[in-house]
């Protein structure tokens, strides 16, 4: 067979000659292979540039919509705070991130202390969502269930047909121990949980309302919760709010005041009525569950982030705390320690206030934007409402013209006036 000449000049090569094309044809190949590499990683990288130019445009879409909502909430807070001359502190979040804060004022007028974001106020009856998410703590448990009667757990309770979701949602008909124990006691010794209950197993108040026939807020609800935690639990309502919730969430400036025992001092507001009046303690005050919490601004936030990741309920228990449980409310309902508005712009919120001896807090919860308002004040006052519906519409898009905002404030005078005519 007759082989072909270019073979033929090949195999005629010196070994020298061969090696030297070799080479060269070893590095044609890699040259063309790291350019098919370069290519291919070309294609690559632009379709990564591509995905994170998207990602680019959501996150500057964010960047842009948190700075216009922490330019126009800052805004408020500042116009609210002049226009009330508020004793007090603020906090606004929006997608999970302060936006924010701002403080103004005494927190011992006399001492000459001022307020700052880390002063411990006392929650009032912002301390009631605390408690309910303690009863949900052990219904997620399994060691309670929601329609068990109180007088299973605490022994010689005479109000028969009276269950732990009654307790919840105000729907007991019981009488205030505010009131009856008024009478019931001399007024000069604390009273403490136990008290409330062993008053009400000797005494019988009798109740306001028929159990579960509407509601009914009485504090008296929530003290009898605090009991059944204890009882359940094995520990004070205290170890357990510490243990289960206040760890959990970093709530680390939180504590609970009982009248009569030792409680901390250090960056603690006075409670004072108009005009600079002390609000002094009084002999109720070592009753717990309804009242006496004490924390920051940023403890509030923290609990608010733990309730979204989960950290102490479940969604699924916690979705059960904001379902309506008095059918027959229909401007704002009332679920497990959460007033819930039922008309728009507020669908969606859940919130709860309190007053106590001269402290007013309100901690606010957007679920459709993941937001949080916590307001307090140190000084008797009721505008602490009209400054969280301006920021949940600011939060939603929906906030006012400068012209409502002129009449918002005639409102705030208006009311201004009235705390000090009431308390004169």
């Amino acid at each position: 067979m007759k082989e072909m000449p270019e073979i033929m000049a090949f195999l005629n090569f010196k070994t020298k000659d061969k090696m030297r094309i070799k080479t060269t044809i070893y590095l044609i190949l890699s040259l063309f292979a790291l350019w098919l590499m370069s290519c291919n990683s070309s294609v690559s990288s632009e379709k990564i540039d591509k995905r994170t130019e998207k990602e680019k445009k959501i996150d500057s879409a964010k960047v842009a919509d948190i700075k216009d909502k922490t330019e126009k909430v800052d805004k408020f807070l500042k116009f609210f705070f002049k226009e009330t001359e508020l004793n007090g502190v603020a906090l606004v979040s929006y997608q999970g991130e302060i936006i924010s804060q701002k403080v103004q004022g005494y927190a011992n007028k006399k001492a000459n202390e001022m307020l700052k974001l880390t002063t411990r106020f006392q929650l009032a009856s912002v301390s009631k969502p605390f408690t309910a998410t303690a009863i949900m703590i052990l219904y997620q448990d399994s060691l309670l269930k929601l329609d068990d009667e109180v007088s299973k757990y605490l022994t010689g309770f005479p109000y028969k047909g009276i269950t732990i979701r009654m307790l919840l949602t105000h729907r007991s008909g019981l009488a205030n121990y505010m009131y009856f124990s008024e009478k019931l006691t001399n007024r000069k010794n604390v009273i403490y949980n136990q008290d409330v209950v062993n008053m009400m197993v000797k005494s019988k108040p009798a109740p306001y309302l028929a159990f579960n026939t509407k509601h009914d807020y009485c504090n008296t609800n929530y003290a009898l919760l605090a009991s059944i935690i204890e009882k359940i639990s094995g520990i004070t309502y205290k170890e357990f709010m510490q243990k289960r919730i206040f760890d959990v969430a970093g709530m680390k400036n939180s504590f609970f005041y009982e009248e009569g025992k030792v409680n901390p001092t250090e960056n603690v507001a006075l409670g004072y009525h108009y005009r600079w009046e002390v609000a002094l303690h009084t002999y109720q005050e070592g009753v717990l569950g309804d009242k006496g919490l004490y924390a920051t601004v940023e403890d509030l936030f923290n609990f608010d982030r733990a309730l979204y990741e989960e950290k102490i309920l479940k969604k699924e228990t916690l979705a059960l705390m904001h379902e309506n449980g008095n059918p027959e409310l229909e401007k704002s309902n009332y679920g497990f320690g959460w007033r819930i508005p039922q008309t728009d712009p507020f669908k969606g919120v859940v919130y709860h206030g309190g007053w106590y001896r001269g402290f007013n807090t309100i901690f606010v919860r957007d679920l459709k934007t993941q937001s949080t308002v916590v307001m307090f004040s140190n000084v008797r006052t009721r505008i602490l409402g009209e400054a969280f519906h301006e920021i949940i519409r600011i939060l939603r898009n929906e906030e006012r013209n400068e012209v409502t905002l002129s009449a918002l404030s005639d409102t705030l005078a208006a009311k201004l006036k009235r705390d000090s005519l009431e308390a004169n």
